[in-house]
């Protein structure tokens, strides 16, 4: 999450692209890593805020101030990923 968060957009910076990674990829990204977390750690509640967190930086380094809404969107689906990860997690019971 570190290195798509902060070097694929200074890389994008510019391009046709910029807006595809905000709005495709790093969502994808984002839902995909919870699923693989939640599937081997189960649920973690504070997993979320930890990827909303970790994005935050780089919203002041490489976009907009008016893109704040993209903390909550990215947690909200690291939050979707983990829950769903947890269903197939093997020792939730």
């Amino acid at each position: 999450m570190i290195l798509l968060f902060y070097f694929v957009p200074p890389v994008l910076d510019g391009t046709r692209f910029e807006d595809f990674a905000l709005m495709i990829i790093t969502p994808a990204c984002c839902l995909g890593s919870g699923v693989i977390f939640g599937k081997i750690n189960g649920f973690v509640w504070y997993y979320c805020i930890i990827v909303g967190l970790i994005f935050a930086p780089t919203l002041v380094l490489n976009y907009a101030q008016s893109d704040i809404h993209y903390i909550f969107e990215y947690g909200g689906l690291a939050l979707v990923g983990n829950l769903l990860g947890y269903a197939f997690h093997r020792d939730k019971y």
